[in-house]
């Protein structure tokens, strides 16, 4: 009989022996024990015993009696194949390998979870860490010691409970199997009241507002202090944290709680007002007399939403230029540039505005100046040089009509050359000398003044082709070129 063990020992299973090679050779893992741990053997001894010639089975036997320390072990296996074992001795070091007793993971590094830095005095609070091992693995916390550099300002008990004492600072370690971690907490004095400032709130719907709260400690001063803020509608105002938010217009107040302390802020929430007003176009040109335009007006609180709702107002920087009426409609007047303002609230937008005078037409000047002389100066904005032409063209047809020639011829002989007596008028002839003078002289003044009159309308013409290739007006006084081409126009002679 051979023993799967240590003859020597009692507490084993006896089997026969072939029994016992034939579970090595099928590789089988290990054979019932009794109550006793198998004694320890490491790859190192059973080379020795081998060296020392110790028959195989025997060598087998203790092998299969005892716990070989690192027989799965791809090295120690190797190992053995080197030394020359038999594959039956091998797979008895494998199958009757020590298991493995894993190392309990050991804390590394404590991170404090939730604690407060600032306390108040007479306040506690519970200190609670989190200990993690390799690869930030969070692990179960054992028995954590607590310390405290200034046990006046603060205490802490075995549970991890701390509680303020008096104002101060101080620093509070925990310690975890030899890794310890420190946190400095400030004790500030006891709050007995609440500051806020302002005092009151005036917000415009969308906007925020923002309230500072400051706690009144026992001795006189103020700390910064964290209340709870609630909002009596929500519909009129939001608040978060001391910032106000106008949502509707309206009258409510907010509240913050501070421990058993509690405050208010009256809240006034008005109506957007205008911030901007865009204006489109932002130009106009008319030319002449030409159909009206109309203007649209958009009006943007400061947020930049659109208050559709806000009356705009209209005015114009000179109305001898254009006129504009309640809904921004634009009608040109005379020749010249100047501003329309869209008024809201008090914000204006504006858009520029250039009245042009139509192009002349030179030919059209020319005959009507020949059918009615001097109304080509008219055209061209000379009514001086129209009414002169006009003058001297009838001052020459009268002339020339009115100055008459008189013959007589009388019944006897005058002396001197005296006119007939009455009565003795035999024939008499009445002739205009200067007619064809007085005409042509009036001819050639309607033609020089035609001439002239449609050499100013291509002058004009040319003049207000420069004048649409220049540059808009930006000032805020109207273009001179304009407003001076509109008195030249009406003055010059």
């Amino acid at each position: 009989m051979a023993a799967l063990g240590n003859p020597s020992r009692s507490g084993f299973i006896r089997v026969p022996r072939p029994l016992v090679l034939l579970l090595l050779l099928l590789g089988a893992p290990g054979v019932v024990q009794g109550q006793e741990a198998p004694p320890r053997m490491t790859i190192d001894e059973i080379i020795d015993l081998q060296r020392t010639g110790m028959p195989q089975p025997r060598l087998l036997t203790l092998v299969a009696g005892a716990c070989v320390e690192g027989g799965a072990d791809p090295a120690a296996q190797r190992r053995l194949s080197q030394e020359g074992a038999s594959e039956e001795l091998r797979r008895a070091a494998f199958a009757f390998a020590c298991p493995e007793i894993p190392t309990p993971p050991r804390v590394e590094r404590l991170e404090w979870v939730g604690v407060a830095t600032t306390l108040e005095e007479g306040a506690s609070q519970s200190l609670r860490v989190r200990a993690l091992g390799s690869g930030n693995q969070e692990l179960p916390v054992p028995q954590v010691r607590w310390s405290v550099a200034d046990p006046s300002v603060l205490e802490v008990d075995g549970a991890g409970t701390a509680r303020a004492l008096r104002p101060g600072n101080t620093e509070v370690s925990a310690e975890v199997e030899g890794i310890r971690t420190s946190v400095s907490i400030t004790v500030t004095p006891r709050v007995v009241d609440l500051a806020l400032t302002p005092g009151s709130v005036v917000v415009l719907v969308g906007d925020e507002a923002t309230v500072d709260l400051q706690g009144v400690s026992s001795q006189g001063g103020t700390i910064p202090v964290q209340g709870e803020w609630s909002s009596m509608n929500p519909r009129i105002a939001e608040v978060s944290g001391g910032r106000i938010q106008g949502r509707s217009p309206g009258s409510t107040s907010v509240q913050v709680r501070y421990g058993a302390i509690t405050r208010t802020v009256p809240v006034l929430v008005e109506p957007l007002r205008a911030a901007r007003v865009d204006v489109t176009p932002e130009r106009i040109e008319f030319i002449g007399t030409s159909q009206p335009r109309l203007l649209e007006a958009a009006v943007f609180a400061s947020a930049g939403q659109r208050l559709s709702t806000s009356p705009v107002a209209w005015e114009v920087e000179d109305p001898s230029v254009v006129w504009v009426n309640e809904d921004g409609m634009v009608t040109p007047l005379s020749p010249g540039t100047t501003r329309v303002f869209a008024i809201s609230d008090g914000v204006r937008g504006e858009v520029q505005v250039r009245v042009l005078r139509p192009a002349i037409n030179a030919g059209g000047v020319v005959v009507s100046s020949l059918l009615l002389p001097g109304s080509g100066q008219f055209q061209v904005g000379r009514p001086g040089r129209g009414l002169l032409t006009l003058a001297a063209v009838g001052g020459a047809g009268a002339w020339g009509y009115l100055t008459t020639s008189v013959t007589q011829l009388c019944a006897a002989p005058t002396p001197g050359g005296q006119a007939c007596p009455p009565g003795s008028v035999l024939e008499e002839t009445t002739e205009r000398p200067n007619l064809i003078p007085g005409i042509a002289a009036a001819g050639a003044v309607a033609l020089l003044s035609a001439i002239d009159a449609a050499m100013r309308a291509t002058g004009l013409n040319r003049e207000l082709e420069q004048l649409r290739a220049q540059p808009w007006a930006t000032s805020a006084a109207p273009s001179g070129s304009g407003r001076g081409l509109w008195v030249g126009l009406s003055l010059r002679f």
